[in-house]
């Protein structure tokens, strides 16, 4: 009867695991003769998660480390709870090139993807260019600082790949702003070039400031010495042009064709149309290329062309 129930032991079952915080379902091939502490391990090898943090549960009872799965009279096909606990709070170290050395606050159960997503938002060096490395061995995204025998104080070492492609942030004169996908061997007439695509200004009436300068045409972002999330200043030429524009109010479709220069406020060009239409300045909403226009900016901040239209919307009562 004792070697039935060792044979029996030795038995190879199919279980599962079902990690809670996640509902990801992992199958495992064991023994009934293996402990809880051997499967914990198993898990560990699979998806990275330290056996340490992890709590296993069937039918609401916790399953000790030193028991066998026959002891649980576990089965082919039984499903075991899997609780992930968060482990203790913690602070590391990541050595960039050039030691440069990144401070992080973090959890025990983080995994090495999370630790990438971090140092990306801190330092803007994308996930998939960093490579992480501890006691000469590179950390596996899915694996957990636990897993990898990462605590308090430790330092991991960090390469990485080299990129020519990055973002860089470009504000308008009227306040906006918007991020540009670049490359560093782009010239400073290029990045023009995209402006131009989205704003229609032309690249001779740009000037596009960096770090108090204003950059010359032929010059490449890597000249530049930019770096991932630049932000450059635009502003537009200060030469002044008469033109003639149509104004059309929304409320009676009156139009009416006013001259003005580019370098004149918003402000004045509602005095304009008071004049014209008869609706004070405060009553006035001026939108162009479905914008509000604001009092203090000037017609040529907006980009306005000769011929361009503007729409006047009567300000509502508390708006």
């Amino acid at each position: 009867m004792e070697e039935e129930a060792k044979y029996a032991d030795q038995e190879e079952i199919n279980i599962n695991l079902k990690v809670i915080k996640t509902v990801q379902t992992v199958a495992l091939k064991v023994k009934k003769s293996d402990t809880i502490h051997e499967l914990k391990t198993k898990f560990q090898s699979i998806e990275g998660v330290s056996a340490r943090l992890q709590e296993l549960f069937l039918s609401g009872n916790h399953l000790k480390d030193n028991k066998m799965l026959a002891d649980y009279n576990i089965r082919d096909g039984s499903t075991i709870n899997l609780h992930v606990r968060m482990g203790q709070e913690m602070k590391i170290y990541v050595e960039r090139p050039m030691g440069k050395t990144i401070s992080l606050d973090v959890k025990e159960c983080d995994t090495i993807q999370r630790i990438k997503a971090m140092i990306h938002d801190k330092h803007c060096i994308p996930a998939e260019r960093q490579t992480l490395i501890l006691d000469g061995t590179a950390l596996q995204d899915t694996h957990t600082l636990s897993a990898c025998n990462i605590t308090t104080e430790s330092t991991i070492h960090m390469v990485v790949q080299e990129s020519d492609e990055m973002e860089i942030l470009v504000n308008f004169p009227d306040g906006e702003a918007a991020t540009f996908a670049v490359r560093t061997w782009y010239t400073i007439w290029d990045v023009k070039t995209l402006i131009k695509s989205l704003t229609h200004v032309t690249q001779q009436k740009q000037n596009l400031i960096y770090d108090g300068n204003q950059l010359h045409d032929r010059l490449t972002l890597g000249e530049c010495n930019f770096s991932c999330r630049s932000v450059l200043e635009l502003s537009y030429s200060t030469q002044t042009y008469l033109m003639q524009i149509v104004i059309k109010s929304t409320m009676n479709n009156h139009i009416v064709y006013l001259n003005v220069h580019s370098c004149d406020y918003v402000y004045k060009l509602k005095k304009q149309i008071e004049e014209e239409i008869g609706i004070p300045p405060y009553q006035q909403r001026l939108i162009f290329s479905r914008r509000q226009m604001e009092d203090s900016r000037t017609v040529g901040d907006y980009n306005v062309q000769d011929g361009s239209t503007i729409h006047v919307v009567l300000r509502l009562r508390g708006s």
